[in-house]
């Protein structure tokens, strides 16, 4: 009944024509375009004025907007209003001299911080639920679990085995078992946040992870905790699975079990789905991966930055740079701002220390005021880059809120839904379509193709 839906084809058209217009304006520039980026900070000389607009952009990227137009309107206000609100961060910052307090304003570590309280505040609010399931493992309580793509029992074995894994192969890189817990630890919480804000608000990009992972580290104590192999693991680690898409896997998982329960989709082809998939990321995405990088030199890639991560490195070498002046001094293990989780003097703690308070100030005022309109999942966002979701989240709020205000929830579901739909599988289409010709061009020596998101 979907695929006969008139909206959404008139929307798969016009915006197929857009995105199509958005490439072929990269080979012709003659060749008008839909909206580009416009940077909002360019257009004023006011130093404060410029430190607020300087992450606003305005520009329609239609894949998002498509994305965004199925996230609640209340989210998508917290986003935005969260997102601003943090950038009054920066010009107090300036306005006020916070900036000679060390770290201020502790982005990416309020990241960190608002990953592990929003997950924290899952597992709060699943308490009951949590102790049933306790209760059924030990045999005091019966639970029906049939219809899970895996049984109770089945998970918890699999959540031991993945920490056990996780103890032996810190021992066998010499990482050490507490360090290896901690970090990959925390890996596995910011998976299971991610799929938590998948399935409350969809989100596109991987710019909303908690990118530099490092900054926990430092928080538990850096060299004194992790010592020198087990910084190396995890700078390396963090270096390619925190910083975009990796922690997509838990997500999309979860998502394919529960369209597979909506659908009536038997379990075991859902386990199949899954092994298929992957299957073809390690094909896909490793071995033809390879051989491009290989075949072209990893140098020569267009997009570089996943082939040049020395900047990922800054951080490992300024905390050996001070590690070795605090083991000359005999302060490794005593020093105030190493010292693990000292929320008043280490840096890096307190930064994931207001992450974490104020993730749950949200949830706490959301929980007591009715009223109260912010979710805390806008805090959430705000800190990381991918913000409020720039100038295509406040399109979309809009649009959301006077379609609810005009036709009600009949006019979303009817209308607004198929319209975006139809947008998502526009901007699919084009992708593939300039994905073959920049096969073909790549083929006939030419190397400069297009492959921006739509």
């Amino acid at each position: 009944p979907l695929l006969r839906n008139r909206m959404l084809w008139i929307s798969f058209s016009v915006c197929f024509l857009l995105v199509m217009l958005k490439g072929i304006h990269f080979y012709f520039p003659g060749v008008p375009a839909p909206i580009l980026g416009y940077r909002l900070a360019e257009y004023t000389t006011d130093p404060l004025m410029r430190l607020f607009l300087q992450n606003v952009t305005i520009g329609i990227s239609f894949t998002a907007l498509a994305i965004l137009l199925l996230i609640p309107t209340e989210i998508l206000f917290s986003m935005i209003v969260c997102f601003f609100l943090f950038q009054l961060t920066f010009v107090f910052g300036k306005a006020f001299h916070f900036n000679h307090y060390a770290g201020y304003p502790w982005q990416h570590q309020q990241t960190i911080g608002a990953f592990i309280g929003y997950a924290l505040l899952a597992v709060f609010a699943a308490r009951k639920h949590l102790w049933n399931v306790a209760r059924h493992l030990v045999g005091r309580l019966r639970m029906d679990d049939s219809q899970e793509a895996v049984s109770y029992r089945t998970a918890a074995l699999l959540v031991v085995a993945s920490l056990l894994t996780l103890v032996v192969w810190g021992i066998w890189t010499r990482m050490g078992a507490l360090a290896s817990l901690l970090f990959f630890g925390y890996i596995l919480i910011c998976g299971f946040t991610a799929s938590k804000i998948r399935a409350e608000a969809g989100m596109p990009g991987g710019y909303w992870m908690p990118y530099f992972s490092m900054f926990l580290v430092s928080a538990l104590g850096g060299y004194a905790v992790f010592g020198a192999t087990g910084m190396l693991v995890a700078t390396i680690a963090s270096g390619f699975m925190t910083v975009s898409c990796f922690l997509f896997i838990a997500p999309v998982q979860v998502e394919m079990m529960e369209l597979g329960r909506r659908f009536s989709v038997r379990l075991r082809d859902i386990g199949g789905g899954l092994a298929l998939g992957l299957l073809g990321g390690l094909f896909i995405g490793g071995f033809v991966l390879l051989c491009w990088t290989y075949g072209f030199g990893g140098d020569n890639m267009q997009y570089t930055w996943p082939y040049d991560q020395n900047w990922y490195f800054n951080g490992l070498r300024s905390s050996e740079v001070a590690a070795d002046r605090a083991f000359a001094a005999g302060t490794l293990h005593t020093s105030p701002e190493t010292r693990p989780l000292n929320f008043v003097e280490n840096v890096n703690a307190k930064g994931v220390g207001i992450g974490i308070l104020v993730t749950w100030l949200f949830s706490a005022l959301r929980s007591l005021f009715t009223w109260f309109p912010l979710h805390p999942l806008g805090y959430v966002l705000s800190t990381t880059f991918f913000g409020g979701g720039g100038f295509a989240a406040i399109v979309a709020w809009l649009v959301r809120l006077v379609i609810q205000r005009t036709g009600g929830v009949h006019a979303v579901r009817n209308g607004l839904v198929p319209f975006a739909i139809g947008m998502f599988f526009a901007c699919v289409i084009s992708v593939v379509c300039f994905d073959i010709i920049g096969m073909i061009m790549r083929a006939n020596g030419i190397t400069v193709t297009y492959h921006m998101r739509p």
